[in-house]
Parts: C-alpha cells; sequence; structure tokens
C-alpha cells in the first residue's frame, strides 16, 4: 500500500473515531471512537493535529457525558497529548530517546510561550472567582498551550507546514460556506442597527468575525503570494497532493478568500473589517508591486459587490463605540485598584457588574465579559506579568516572520511566512477593538501561527546547518 493510501486511511479513520465518539448517544458506542482516534494519533500525531484545528469552532456544541461536557476541540487536544506523551514514554522505557524535535536552543526560560503559561498559572492565586478561572485556565491557556506544545515537537518538514495551513484555509471556507447557508436558507441572524448580522455557528456576529478575519488574511497572502498557474498534477490525486504539500496555485486560495469575504461583510463586525484590511495592507507591502495591484482591484471589486449590503446606519453608528469607550474607562478603573494582579482569569464581568466598575451611562449593555482591548485584556487577566508576556511573543514572532520573509525568498514557504503574519496583523488590529485571545477557537489559531513559524524556523536552520 502506497504512503498516500496509507495517510488518506489514516486520516478516515480519525475522522471517523472522532465522529463516532461525538455523535454516539450511548457510551458503549462513544468509547470504541475514542480509542480509535487515540490508536491512529498514537501512529500518526501530525493528521490528529488537523482535527484539533477543525473542531475548534465547534467548541460552543459540546458532547454531555453524565454531569460533565467536552467539546470536540477539548477531547481532540487531550487524546493527541495522551498519544504524544504515551509514545514519547514508551520510547524512553524501551531503550531509545526522548524524540523532541524542538527548535535548536529551544529552553523553556527562553520560550515566550513557557512565559504565558506561567502568567497565567500565577494569576490563578489572586482570582476571587477561582471556578471560572479554572476552567478559562484548563480550555483557553493549558489545552491550546499543549496543542503548540505538540505542534513545534512533532511536525516535520515543508509539507506538514503546509498541510495545516492548508487546513485552515480549508477550515475558514467551511465556516463561512455554514454561515452563508444559515443566513439566506435557515435565517438565524442577529438584527441591529438596522441590518441582519450573520451568525453562522457562533452566538455572535463578532465571534464570526474575529475568527474569519483570523483565515482570509492566509488565504489572500497565499493567492497573491503563489503563481496564478493551472495543476501541473492530471489526476485529481495529483492535484490534490499538489495542493497539500504547498505546490498548487494561486488560485484556489483567491476562490477560498472570494468565499470568506461575503462572511465577513455580512458580519457587520467594524473591527473584523478593519483587521483583514490591516492585514491586506501588510500583505500587499511584503508582496510586490503585482500583489498591491490585485489586492487594490479585489477591494474595489469587494466594496463595489459589497456596498448594497454595507449598512451605513450601522457604519455611522455610535452606540458601539460609546459602549466601548465605557468598558475602557471601567477596566482603567479597576487596574488603578489591581495594577499588579489584575483580576483573574474570566473574572472581568463579576468585577463590572457586580464590583461597581460599571459606568452609569453603560447600562445598556451590564453583561461585559472582557475588556474588548488586547493590552487591557492580557493585563486585566495574567496582571502586569501578562504584558510582558504580550510583548515578548509579539516580538519574538514578528522577528521570526521576517527573518523567514528574508531567507525563504524565492521558496513557496515565503508565501506561507507571509500569510501567518497577516494572520497576526489581524490579531493585533481587530483584538484593539474586541477579544483577541481568550476564546477556544482564538487561542488554538494563535498558537497555530505561532508554532507554525517557529517549526518554518527550525526547518529553515535545519537545511542551513546540513551540507
Amino acid at each position: 500500500m502506497g504512503t498516500d493510501r496509507r495517510e488518506a486511511y489514516a486520516f478516515l479513520g480519525l475522522a471517523a473515531g472522532l465522529a463516532l465518539w461525538y455523535c454516539s448517544p450511548w457510551l458503549p458506542l462513544a468509547v470504541p471512537g475514542a480509542l480509535l482516534f487515540l490508536a491512529l494519533a498514537w501512529v500518526r500525531l501530525d493528521l490528529a493535529l488537523v482535527f484539533v484545528l477543525f473542531s475548534s469552532p465547534f467548541y460552543l456544541f459540546p458532547k454531555n457525558i453524565g454531569s460533565m461536557a467536552f467539546s470536540l476541540t477539548e477531547f481532540s487536544i487531550l487524546a493527541s497529548f495522551i498519544a504524544w506523551a504515551g509514545r514519547h514514554v514508551y520510547t524512553r522505557l524501551t531503550g531509545g530517546q526522548w524524540d523532541l524535535d524542538l527548535p535548536p536552543g529551544w529552553r523553556p526560560w527562553r520560550s515566550p510561550a513557557m512565559l504565558f503559561l506561567a502568567a497565567a498559572t500565577l494569576s490563578l492565586f489572586f482570582s476571587q472567582y477561582l471556578p471560572v478561572s479554572l476552567r478559562e485556565y484548563r480550555v483557553i491557556v493549558l489545552e491550546p498551550f499543549l496543542f503548540y506544545l505538540m505542534l513545534i515537537t512533532s511536525l516535520r518538514g515543508g509539507s506538514a507546514v503546509w498541510r495545516m495551513t492548508n487546513a485552515l484555509v480549508l477550515l475558514g471556507v467551511a465556516v463561512s460556506v455554514i454561515a452563508l447557508y444559515h443566513y439566506f436558507f435557515i435565517g438565524v441572524v442577529e438584527s441591529t442597527g438596522g441590518v441582519r448580522r450573520m451568525l453562522g455557528i457562533y452566538h455572535s456576529p463578532n465571534a464570526l468575525g474575529l475568527f474569519l478575519g483570523r483565515v482570509a488574511p492566509v488565504a489572500l497572502a497565499l493567492g497573491v503570494g503563489l503563481p496564478l498557474r493551472a495543476f501541473r498534477a492530471a489526476s485529481l490525486s495529483g492535484r490534490i497532493k499538489e495542493w497539500i504539500e504547498g505546490q498548487g496555485p494561486g488560485w484556489p486560495y483567491l476562490a477560498a478568500a472570494l468565499l470568506i469575504a461575503p462572511s465577513l461583510v455580512l458580519s457587520y463586525s467594524r473591527g473584523a473589517w478593519l483587521g483583514v484590511g490591516a492585514a491586506l495592507l501588510l500583505v500587499a507591502a511584503l508582496s510586490g508591486r503585482r500583489a498591491i495591484l490585485a489586492l487594490a482591484g479585489a477591494a474595489a471589486a469587494a466594496l463595489l459587490v459589497a456596498s448594497p449590503f454595507l449598512g451605513l446606519g450601522r457604519l455611522a453608528s455610535l452606540v458601539t463605540t460609546s459602549q466601548r469607550l465605557y468598558v475602557w474607562r471601567s477596566s482603567l478603573n479597576m487596574l488603578a485598584d489591581r495594577p499588579l494582579t489584575g483580576v483573574g482569569l474570566d473574572n472581568f464581568l463579576y468585577y463590572y457588574r457586580e464590583g461597581g466598575y460599571m459606568l452609569p451611562e453603560a447600562w445598556a449593555e451590564p453583561n461585559v465579559a472582557h475588556a474588548h482591548n488586547l493590552v487591557l485584556d492580557h493585563w486585566l487577566r495574567l496582571g502586569v506579568l501578562g504584558l510582558a508576556v504580550l510583548a515578548w511573543l509579539q516580538v519574538s514572532f514578528w522577528q521570526k516572520g521576517l527573518a523567514l520573509y528574508r531567507t525563504l525568498r524565492g521558496h513557496n514557504l515565503q508565501s506561507v511566512a507571509v500569510a501567518l503574519m497577516a494572520s497576526m496583523a489581524d490579531f493585533l488590529v481587530h483584538g484593539m477593538l474586541d477579544n483577541s485571545y481568550f476564546l477556544v477557537d482564538l487561542a488554538v489559531v494563535f498558537w497555530l501561527t505561532f508554532g507554525l513559524m517557529e517549526v518554518m524556523e527550525k526547518e529553515t536552520q535545519r537545511e542551513v546547518a546540513s551540507p
């Protein structure tokens, strides 16, 4: 049996195991599905990690087992981690060496990701509402960190990087198509400000905009960075293999961006529009004159097509802006009282609503769960150490990204480096107005973006060092 066929069977087996575990109403049927996923993750962890990514937007639909609830994301991360840890322990016990393919020179005390975990752990000691902090620590800090750890220690070669990047684009298309179907055929919308805002699988249009805003720049960057030619392979399987390994043309990514764009527009998330706009400017700056012209033409065409749906009343409304300003003032008041420790993970709502920090003029929106600002949110959740974490993570990411952009000139992985930086640009710009990291899907995509950059750096250093 060929390698490609074995890989396809492993992928389908992982999908079947995950589906059986999640969809079965009876535990005796769910357990074999879980064991199948675990066994195949032991053999092909790189493919199991794809399902962590695929499941991340669906965290709002957990599986209930008795009094406990587990999302698909949580199950796939924990099952993959058990396989990852079990395989390494087994290798060690049978006389082998630890097979942790860490980046050269990696040390825990040099890793901003480890500092992030440490800051989040330390924040638990200062949480007034510890049960909600512990839950957020588990599902948004620890488990996505485990995903990142498995990424940087297990992925090898450019094809593995391309597989995860393509999976992200494919996931964005799937979420967008589901949202469009719900919007036009089922009528699942949120009517506000004179417009019908798209929800899709989320409970908030802003959450949809946050997720798709991280994916759309990736698709566009790959679309303008790769040659616009036909597939070389004649067969469908050959074309799929080309696409998975990053040898395909750019037009499928442009098509993916066109499928995602309507959902971004119909979310009416102004933060998402600003974030994607900033990401496009970065892509244009890094990709040359042809990309600037292509992106300018695409933006003009998108505005022309979307103009009937933009909802000028929504765009001109200052209600949301006023609410943001009220929340920021309240956040600054919290920080004035707790500048070193912040208020703790997922404690903002309780301090804001019950601790006397909500301004009287903000009465119309009392249930605010976070600071709606990247800097304030990290500071309030993680304390002053959270600011250091945020700064170090960003400095490390952009140093690696720009260095790879220069080193990989002429290599198809250069487009991936640009795509990851574009996604991070959206994280920064949209995050200044809304959530940034502290949702399950955003956390998974953040560590995917950060981890893939480290994997590419590792592979590049390895190629340079080899004779």
